[in-house]
């Protein structure tokens, strides 16, 4: 039991010194970006940029693109009709006819 409280006690004392030591080389290299941070910003360069020539690197028709999936989604539509009554247009009897050509 005495060495378990041992083996913790020390390996808390490590974790303790190491933690300090990385907090005191953290806070000093964040002093250290900090003030090249200011540095920096009192310094910004500003640039300016030539016009560019205008390069044809589209090697396709954006119209003909966009004709296409306009048709694609008209094809896609879905219709629902409502279904109609009956009506009897038929004015004669198709039977009588077939009777006769026979």
């Amino acid at each position: 039991m005495k060495s378990q409280i041992l083996h913790i006690t020390a390996i808390t004392a490590i974790s303790v010194l190491l933690g300090s030591l990385n907090y005191s080389s953290f806070t000093a290299s964040a002093k250290c970006n900090i003030n090249s941070m200011k540095m920096n910003t009192m310094l910004v360069p500003e640039f300016s940029f030539d016009e560019e020539n205008y390069i044809d690197d589209i090697p396709f028709s954006t119209e003909e693109v966009v004709e296409n999936y306009d048709y694609q989604n008209t094809l896609n539509v879905g219709f629902c009709f409502e279904d109609e009554k009956y009506i009897d247009d038929i004015p004669f009897n198709t039977e009588e006819i077939a009777n006769i050509r026979n």
